[in-house]
């Protein structure tokens, strides 16, 4: 496997791409519901040909992951806005200004935009043109959370403890389950189910239909890594340094592996084995079935909080 390291965020040309072109698309935080991080499109490229192609500047750090549809990438800003730019040329198409810095991570949905603000706020813009169909306000503490979409319904956390559930076309609440403290997780979808993390050391299994918490498991730490759903199993990072593997039905522990830092970055499971990074420094992959070390290799003087992504034989991931 080839790991590539990105220090930073940026547009890089890729001279060989052989893609399905109908199935290369990444509307949300780590690709799919699941959030298993991991390309589906089977694009060949050349690692060693990697070159800058363009750049384009905001007012403020970018913390927000970009997604990618019909050659337009989306992200948020610290400077408030959301951006919207031209794949090939990087020329802005549109920009959006919210009342507060962006970490969410857009989800591109039936020709919209959704992303949540530290205004509070949960957007829906038009795609095409950035104008907006209509924002909700979910929490004054804002929201961190990444949305993700199905057919009719947006779910996302918010800092005010919340897990909530936003009518697509409409943006009216229809229901939302509290934990004890802040939601900077973002939920991952599977089987009628939504699982995600809290700053209050738990992971949350909830329904879908109405809200309800089937079950929940306790950490020692805050949960801000977002859950991987993969062979009927939960994986994801704690503050307490530990990568955890769940039972996806009941919430039991099957195995959990301890780093020497506390872990943000939200796994991605390909092949049998799961990857993640943690801030000691290091990315580790891992057996998913067992829990075993496979392999792990040093960022140097890095943290790792952000998510690998898979394609084919290879894996990127920023630091």
């Amino acid at each position: 496997m080839i790991i590539v390291f990105l220090v930073c965020v940026i547009c890089i040309d890729i001279p060989h791409v052989d893609c399905d072109e109908n199935t290369n698309d990444w509307v949300c935080f780590k690709g799919d519901l699941a959030r298993t991080g991991a390309v589906k499109s089977g694009c060949d490229i050349d690692i060693d040909s990697l070159a800058l192609k363009w750049n384009v500047r905001t007012m403020g750090g970018v913390e927000s992951s970009p997604v990618y549809k019909d050659g337009k990438v989306v992200v948020g800003s610290y400077d408030h806005h959301v951006y919207c730019v031209d794949v090939e040329t990087g020329e802005l198409e549109w920009k959006y200004q919210t009342g507060g810095q962006i970490k969410s991570s857009p989800c591109i949905s039936d020709g919209y935009v959704f992303i949540g603000s530290f205004d509070g706020a949960l957007y829906c813009l038009d795609f095409e043109t950035g104008e907006k169909a209509w924002a909700t306000g979910l929490a004054a503490e804002g929201i961190s959370s990444s949305p993700l979409c199905n057919e009719e319904f947006i779910y996302v956390g918010s800092d005010d403890g919340g897990i909530n559930c936003v009518d697509k076309k409409t943006g009216n609440l229809l229901w939302k389950a509290f934990t004890q403290d802040k939601v900077q997780s973002s939920p991952a979808i599977a089987n009628n189910k939504l699982y995600i993390g809290s700053s209050d050391n738990f992971l949350y299994c909830v329904d879908l239909d109405g809200g309800l918490v089937e079950w929940f498991y306790k950490t020692y730490g805050s949960v801000t890594s977002t859950p991987c759903i993969s062979n009927n199993k939960i994986f994801f990072g704690s503050w307490d340094k530990h990568l955890y593997c769940l039972e996806e039905s009941t919430g039991k522990l099957l195995w959990r592996y301890r780093t020497d830092e506390w872990i943000e970055s939200s796994p991605s499971v390909s092949g049998g084995k799961v990857y993640f990074g943690s801030a000691d420094y290091n990315l580790y992959c891992l057996n998913i079935s067992t829990g075993d070390l496979i392999w792990k290799t040093s960022a140097e003087d890095s943290k790792i909080v952000s998510s690998p992504t898979i394609f084919d034989d290879k894996l990127l991931v920023g630091t």
